[in-house]
């Protein structure tokens, strides 16, 4: 049987009184990559921000390896180590280029030395097809330029499960497919992945899985 990576149990979440999660349970296992769908405002990406704590449920638990992360003595930045995050807005560094993007946080947080930081950064970058592009500022980059990048960023943190807050909504057809290649490359690689996602297409093209969430339950 495969090894369960996260457990869901009961999540409940509200924002000024309103219930946005409401007794939210299910499993993620090893190597599987799930799509959560759903309407616009149906909880998907407050549920996958709760999966790393950017959000904190008001009740229930979520667990990775069957340690409750959201206990509070668990260390959060220990957890963000672990989950690699990829935002649909990129979340990168204007001012600095490609490279020193993917290089900043494992110098700050894991403490690696510049050298081995700048390598694995390479790598990673040339991955997702941006060996080309390590020297270009941000702003000098395509939205699906921006988008492999935030993917080779995470990376560089040897996460162990990636989350994707609607990798391609910002995209037109030609970059999203950009991003979905690179994912698909991560998928053949076993990386396990949460993606949310409101394109069915690109949720069946890349997904082993699909959870819908609808007004904060999961229906399917």
């Amino acid at each position: 049987m495969p090894e369960e990576i996260i457990r869901v149990e009961n999540v409940t979440k509200s924002f000024n009184g309103v219930e946005v999660l409401k007794d939210v349970s299910f499993s993620i296992y090893k190597g599987e990559v799930v799509a959560i769908i759903g309407a616009s405002g149906g909880g998907k990406s407050t549920l996958l921000r709760c999966l790393n704590l950017l959000e904190n449920p008001d009740a229930g638990h979520i667990s990775i390896h069957g340690i409750h992360i959201n206990d509070k003595k668990y260390d959060v930045d220990k957890l963000r180590t672990k989950i690699g995050m990829v935002f649909q807005s990129f979340n990168l560094f204007n001012h600095l280029n490609v490279l020193e993007n993917c290089i900043l946080a494992q110098v700050k947080v894991l403490k690696r030395k510049r050298k081995e930081a700048e390598s694995i950064a390479r790598l990673n970058l040339a991955k997702v097809g941006l060996s080309d592009r390590i020297l270009f500022k941000i702003p000098q980059l395509s939205g699906g330029q921006k988008q492999r990048a935030a993917i080779a960023r995470a990376l560089c943190m040897n996460p162990e499960i990636m989350l994707f807050d609607e990798p391609t909504s910002a995209l037109d057809p030609e970059m999203t497919k950009e991003v979905l290649q690179a994912i698909k490359l991560l998928a053949s690689e076993g990386m396990t992945m949460v993606i949310v996602t409101h394109e069915m297409e690109f949720a069946h093209q890349v997904a082993t899985r699909i959870i819908k969430v609808d007004a904060g339950h999961v229906k399917e």
